[in-house]
């Protein structure tokens, strides 16, 4: 029986979680980078002011994830070790988190890292989308640069094309499980999907333009919904269970070269699921016609 395919993930719960559908024989997760983004990834080291393990969080997991972004070992992790050709799974929904500086250096400003209470003191930089200059910013300067070293760093631990962006975004709408029924997000809620969205679409297009390596773009999140029986709670990165089956069998069949390199960017981009049955619509998402033939297009029916 030949080994199970390696594949790393740069990224979130929205990618990690899929290959919980995947049989582990064939498709197995190597090393996972999360709560991370990737300015800090880049950056050097941060000293810690106590030992990693007088550090109080309530998982390994967290600590894990927060020293690693601070001491910035991200890329002496990933790359598969031994394994000859390991894959990437990339995504960027942890951008959401704000960017702050301590020592001259960058790092993620996630719960964990608030949390820990280990530095109290620290600065805040502005990140985010800038209509003015139609560029993603970092203090005021856009982050190409920055981005292009990323890039640089995955491609040389990635090669032969071994890179799958998985392009998920945040979405405005949810399915209520206890009635059927496709609600819409509060109005803040939404204002901060669009912030955040706009950072993610820069982010793709850089993706797209400096990673040499990258195999496949799987874009369909506006196909679904958030589910409020997600696992992991309701949020509007956290999707209905049709998503992650559609994003298993989607990483399975490109790690197992199923399809060409770069033809899953058109075939998995543009691909539509055909609903089963439609969901019961709020009546304030009736008083939107657009939206909701756009809803009923892509309404799965509930579990």
């Amino acid at each position: 029986m030949p080994s199970p395919i390696s594949v790393d993930i740069f990224g979130s719960c929205v990618s990690r979680d899929c290959f919980s559908l995947i049989d582990q024989n064939v498709l197995t997760v190597g090393q996972y980078i999360a709560r991370q983004s990737f300015l800090s990834s880049i950056e050097k080291p941060i000293e810690l002011p106590c030992s990693i393990e007088d550090i109080k969080l309530s998982s390994e997991f967290q600590k894990r994830t927060m020293v690693c972004d601070l001491q910035k070992t991200a890329f002496e992790k990933l790359g598969g070790g031994d394994e000859k050709f390991p894959w990437l799974v990339l995504d960027f929904i942890d951008e959401r988190f704000q960017i702050g500086r301590i020592q001259n250096s960058l790092f993620t400003r996630s719960m964990e890292f608030l949390n820990s209470g280990i530095f109290p003191n620290y600065e805040t930089v502005e990140y985010g989308w800038s209509s003015e200059k139609c560029a993603l910013q970092l203090d005021g300067e856009p982050v190409d640069e920055r981005f292009s070293r990323f890039a640089e760093r995955l491609d040389a631990l990635y090669p032969n094309e071994h890179i799958i962006l998985h392009a998920a975004t945040f979405v405005d709408y949810y399915i209520d499980r206890s009635t059927g029924q496709i609600l819409r997000f509060d109005d803040s809620v939404l204002r901060t999907n669009e912030a955040q969205n706009e950072k993610l679409h820069a982010l793709f297009a850089l993706s797209k333009r400096y990673l040499n390596n990258l195999s496949a773009c799987l874009d369909y999140t506006n196909d679904y919904c958030a589910d409020t029986s997600h696992q992991w709670g309701l949020a509007p990165c956290h999707y209905q269970p049709e998503y992650y089956r559609r994003l298993a069998d989607d990483i399975l069949r490109i790690c197992q070269r199923q399809v060409p390199p770069h033809s899953s960017f058109v075939q998995f981009h543009h691909q539509k699921r055909t609903p089963r049955a439609n969901l019961s619509i709020s009546a304030e998402t009736k008083s939107q016609p657009t939206k909701l033939k756009s809803l009923l297009q892509k309404a799965i029916h509930r579990n």
